[in-house]
């Protein structure tokens, strides 16, 4: 039995004496000096990520090194971003491959802290956001009256949501809609200070 590359056996899948029967795997190999970390990037931000990039990444002490260890940050190099979807997560597979390192084990933890480079953003507090159903909403206000938006949101940091979809910067929104407000409702902007009651 010849293996397709040099590695080293990490499981036995058969018993001595079995007879081999084809398409049945007999052992489960493991690549040698070849290391990756599989992970995720959410769609708003896998536009921000390319092949070939510097990604830093941090192996969890606990798991890899034993009780006690101290964490190891390593410089990982992006390998190939997923081009499909998940739905679920309404995020995108990520894949770095590492350098060798002596704590490395496969099915480890690890963190990968990508550039995140800059960008735009229109954030919102959550208490202007709206559940209805499975639908997110908000309600700007046009001609001095209520309009209800439906919104995609993603978290972003100190509380806020940043704003993937469904509204524009300059929009003027109700950040603290009472449970009666209705689509098409008369409102009055109070006097707030500058940026207060508008998407930032």
């Amino acid at each position: 039995m010849t293996a397709p590359f040099d590695g080293i056996v990490t499981e036995t899948l058969t018993d001595v004496g079995r007879l081999a029967t084809p398409g049945v795997p007999l052992v489960s190999l493991e690549a040698a000096g070849s290391w990756r970390v599989v992970t995720r990037v959410d769609e708003a931000r896998a536009a921000l990520v390319r092949v070939g990039e510097t990604v830093i990444v941090e192996l969890d002490g606990g798991v890899t090194g034993g009780t006690g260890a101290e964490p190891v940050t390593l410089e990982g190099r992006i390998a190939e971003v997923g081009r499909t979807l998940d739905v679920s997560s309404r995020a995108f597979a990520v894949e770095i491959d590492l350098p060798e390192h002596a704590r490395l084990r496969t099915g480890g933890f690890a963190r990968a802290r990508f550039p995140a480079g800059s960008t735009d953003a229109l954030l919102l507090p959550a208490a202007a956001l709206v559940a209805r159903g499975q639908l997110t909403t908000a309600f700007t206000v046009v001609d001095g009256r209520a309009r209800m938006r439906v919104v995609s949101v993603a978290a972003a940091p100190d509380g806020a949501l940043e704003v993937l979809a469904g509204l524009r910067a300059g929009d003027v929104v109700v950040l603290t809609p009472p449970a009666s407000l209705r689509d098409g409702d008369p409102v009055r902007t109070a006097g707030a200070p500058q940026g207060a009651g508008g998407v930032r």
